[in-house]
């Protein structure tokens, strides 16, 4: 009877340094183009919130600036760039109307 210690069936030998192929991603920045489109989307419809908008339009600002460096050429990535824009316009057009206002606040105390 040829069992090894542990009582186990003996396993086939490994070919040495043996690695399971590695697969390239199909779409290289395809994950940052969505999460750029999603930023973008949210950067416009909380454009109205000071800082939150505005914050999420620049975030998806630099994710489309990285999904381009990676290479993705998408439309994705291009409707994500554009949503982000108007969600920096937006959104700082509400960020600087809602700062002016508390900055004047005080000063408003002489009219009433």
């Amino acid at each position: 009877m040829n069992m090894n210690p542990l009582n186990q069936a003996p396993q086939p030998p490994q070919p040495p340094n043996w690695h399971p192929p590695s697969i390239p991603p199909a779409n290289p920045g395809q994950g940052k183009a969505i999460a750029s489109m999603v930023c973008g989307i949210c950067g416009i419809v909380f454009s109205y919130l000071p800082f939150f908008g505005l914050g999420a339009a620049i975030a998806g600002l630099i994710l489309a600036s990285m999904a381009h460096k990676e290479g993705n050429r998408s439309g994705i990535r291009t409707a994500g760039l554009v949503c982000s824009i108007i969600g920096v316009v937006f959104g700082g057009f509400f960020t600087i109307s809602v700062l002016s206002v508390i900055a004047c606040i005080p000063f408003m105390w002489r009219y009433f």
